[in-house]
C-alpha cells in the first residue's frame, strides 16, 4: 500500500476531527498540522513538511487562501465546504490547480451522515418533485458576519448543496429573510433542472441545538442531527482511497463553480421583510 502524506491546515473541530482520522488510517502519515494564527510563515511550514495532500479546514474566509498555500506546496487539496465564498476566487484557484497539475476537492459532509444517506436512499427508490428543508442552529460570530455581509447561501451551503445534488442544479426563484432581535430566519425557493421544486428554511439564534427535518413529497425522512465526528471519518477514509487510487484528477470540478455561481445569484434576489 502506497503511503499518502497528509497535512491539515486548520485547529478547530473540524481540523482536529481530520488529523484524528489520519492517524487512525492505514496508509495514511500526518506530517504537518498548522494553524493560520502559528508563530512564523504557514505557507512555507507546509511547503517543507511537502505534503502529497493538504486538508483546508480553517473558518469560511479564509479557505481561499489555505487553498492556493496547498497548491503552491505542490499538493492536492481537500477543503471543507464551501470552497471559497466568492466565485472569482474559484476561478483564481481552478487556474492555479491546473497550473500546478494539482486537483481540488470539497468535501460535503452532508452526504457521508446517516441523514444524508437516508435522503440518497429516497432519491433512488422514487423521484422526488418536492423537497422541503427545515434547519435550526445556533449562531456563532462567523455566521452572524457573514448574514450581516450578506452572504445568505453560504450560512446554508451544506444542504443547498445537497438539494443541488437531488435536483439535477437549481436556481433561486425567491429568497427572503427576516432579521430578529435574537434572531435570523432565511427562506429559499428554489426552482430544479430536473423540473422539481423545493424550499429551505433556515433559522439561527444563540444556544440552538443544531437539527433539520427533511420532506420528500410530503414524507417525513427521519430528523437527524447534523454532521458528526463520525462523519468525518467516514469522509476522510473515502478520500483516502481516491488519492491513493491516483483517481483526483486535476482542477476543479465544474459543477462547483456552478453550485458558487448559483449560491452568489440567491444571495442577489434576497429581499428582508418579516416572514408570516
Amino acid at each position: 500500500m502506497t503511503t499518502v502524506r497528509w497535512g491539515v491546515l486548520g485547529k478547530g473541530r473540524a481540523g482536529r476531527a481530520r488529523a484524528e482520522a489520519i492517524r487512525a488510517t492505514d496508509g495514511a502519515l500526518l506530517v504537518g498540522h498548522w494553524s493560520r494564527r502559528d508563530e512564523g510563515s504557514p505557507a512555507e511550514a507546509i511547503r517543507a513538511a511537502a505534503p502529497d495532500v493538504l486538508v483546508v479546514a480553517t473558518e469560511d474566509s479564509a479557505h481561499a487562501e489555505g487553498v492556493a498555500w496547498g497548491l503552491g506546496a505542490g499538493a492536492d487539496v481537500l477543503v471543507e465546504y464551501p470552497l471559497v465564498t466568492e466565485p472569482m476566487d474559484a476561478i483564481r484557484l481552478a487556474g492555479l490547480a491546473r497550473e500546478t497539475s494539482r486537483g481540488i476537492r470539497v468535501s460535503w459532509l452532508g452526504w457521508h451522515a446517516a441523514l444524508g444517506r437516508a435522503i440518497r436512499r429516497e432519491a433512488d427508490t422514487v423521484r422526488v418533485m418536492r423537497w422541503e428543508v427545515a434547519f435550526e442552529g445556533g449562531c456563532p460570530v462567523w455566521v452572524g458576519e457573514g448574514l450581516t455581509q450578506g452572504r445568505y447561501a453560504t450560512q446554508a451551503a451544506g444542504r443547498l448543496r445537497m438539494l443541488w445534488d437531488l435536483m439535477g442544479g437549481w436556481r433561486a426563484a425567491r429568497a427572503r429573510i427576516d432579521r430578529g432581535d435574537d434572531a435570523w430566519r432565511c427562506r429559499f425557493d428554489l426552482e430544479g433542472g430536473d423540473g422539481s421544486t423545493a424550499t429551505l428554511l433556515e433559522r439561527r439564534h444563540p444556544g440552538a441545538p443544531r437539527r433539520q427535518v427533511w420532506h420528500a413529497d410530503g414524507r417525513l425522512l427521519v430528523p437527524i442531527a447534523a454532521a458528526t465526528d463520525t462523519a468525518f471519518r467516514i469522509d476522510q477514509v473515502a478520500w483516502q482511497g481516491i488519492r491513493s487510487e491516483g483517481s483526483w484528477g486535476v482542477g476543479l470540478p465544474e459543477q462547483e463553480l456552478a453550485f458558487l455561481t448559483a449560491c452568489a445569484a440567491l444571495d442577489a434576489v434576497v429581499s428582508e421583510g418579516e416572514m408570516t
